[in-house]
C-alpha cells in the first residue's frame, strides 16, 4: 500500500471560518487509520491485488456508529476490487475507528494505491 493524501470532506459543527484548511485534523485518527491500510496486505481477500488508486471514506455522524465507504480500484491484471472487499478488509484491520473531533458529521478521505 501506497498512502495518499488524506482529505477532511465535511465537518458540521467545528468548522474554523477562515482558515483552509476549514476543518481541524485529528493526528491520532490519521495515524490508526494508516496503520490499518498498511496491513491490508495482510488481508486474504486482497492478496495479490495490486495496481490502481483508491480511496476510503470514514464518517461520523452524532448517534450512529462510524461508516467506512471505498471506491473500487483497477488491478495491474484489469479486474476491479469489490468496494465490500475493501471495506471489509478495513473493518478487521480497524474494527472500531474513533476520532476525537466532536463534528455533528465528519467525512475524512484517504487516497492510497495497492502495491
Amino acid at each position: 500500500m501506497t498512502p495518499g493524501r488524506v482529505a477532511y470532506l465535511r465537518c458540521d459543527g467545528i468548522e474554523r471560518p477562515g482558515r483552509v484548511p476549514p476543518c481541524p485534523r485529528d493526528e491520532a485518527f490519521e495515524l490508526a487509520v494508516w496503520n490499518a491500510l498498511a496491513d491490508l496486505g495482510r488481508c486474504d481477500a486482497l492478496r495479490g491485488a495490486a495496481g490502481g488508486a483508491t480511496s476510503g471514506r470514514f464518517e461520523f455522524r452524532t448517534g450512529s456508529p462510524p461508516s467506512i465507504y471505498a471506491h473500487s480500484p483497477w488491478t495491474d491484471s484489469g479486474t476491479r476490487l469489490p468496494s465490500d472487499t475493501l471495506v471489509r478488509c478495513v473493518e478487521t484491520a480497524l474494527p472500531t475507528p474513533r476520532t476525537d473531533l466532536a463534528s455533528d458529521r465528519l467525512v475524512v478521505s484517504f487516497q492510497l494505491a495497492l502495491r
